[in-house]
């Protein structure tokens, strides 16, 4: 079972690898083994996906774990840092490859996307529901969660700017969204599956495209 991410507010700096290196070594000092931490977060996951993140609570993932409550309360401050620990096992941090071209390093990352069934894009609905209603959960999703699956994007896009694949002007900020808003509006507001070929179609004519493109205005502004 893929240990779930940890995030530092240190920067781009900082890679997927670390923040999980972080959180592993956290609770493998601990009491917690992988089989306890299995059932705590597959009794979180079914939890809100059959009553949503409003009426989940701490007591009631210890309850269907069969783990003592005090376990919970002091390894997880709160619901939102369960909760958001818990889907990160079942969209874990992806390793940054290094392939030598963009295009492979895009899809291996992006390889964490696919395969995500209904029961856990009905985990994701309910998640996505409750992130702008609670403002806690929005700040540990976006510490613990979104902070290290972007840096592996950064750095594939980065060494590509490196080895001269993508204009150096690019505005890699909106580029490393593209592959997760497209896979996360399929999965959430559509019926069809998120999978590899969809996954594939999203880099080959949409990212790659664009990454690759002529920057406008950037060759005027070198002779400026």
């Amino acid at each position: 079972m893929p240990v779930p991410s940890g995030a530092t507010d240190t920067a781009e700096t900082s890679t997927a690898e670390t923040g999980d290196a972080a959180v592993a070594a956290r609770w493998c000092g601990g009491r917690l083994g992988p089989d306890r931490l299995a059932a705590i977060f597959g009794s979180a996951l079914g939890l809100l996906a059959e009553n949503g993140y409003d009426r989940l609570t701490l007591d009631a993932v210890a309850a269907r774990a069969r783990a003592s409550k005090a376990t919970l309360y002091r390894r997880w401050a709160s619901k939102a840092e369960l909760v958001v620990d818990a889907i990160a096992t079942i969209a874990p941090s992806p390793d940054v490859p290094d392939t030598g071209s963009l295009r492979g390093d895009l899809q291996l990352v992006c390889g964490m996307m696919t395969g995500i069934g209904e029961s856990r894009a009905k985990v994701m609905r309910g998640l996505a529901t409750a992130l702008h209603h609670h403002p806690d959960l929005m700040r540990v999703f976006e510490e613990r969660f979104v902070r290290t699956r972007e840096c592996a994007f950064k750095t594939v896009f980065a060494r590509a700017a490196a080895r001269g694949e993508i204009p150096a002007e690019r505005d890699l900020e909106l580029v490393l969204v593209l592959v997760p808003a497209l896979v996360f509006h399929r999965l959430l507001l559509t019926s069809k599956p998120a999978d590899a070929a969809y996954v594939h179609r999203i880099l080959d004519e949409v990212v790659l495209p664009l990454a690759t493109a002529p920057v406008a205005g950037a060759g005027a502004a070198a002779h400026d």
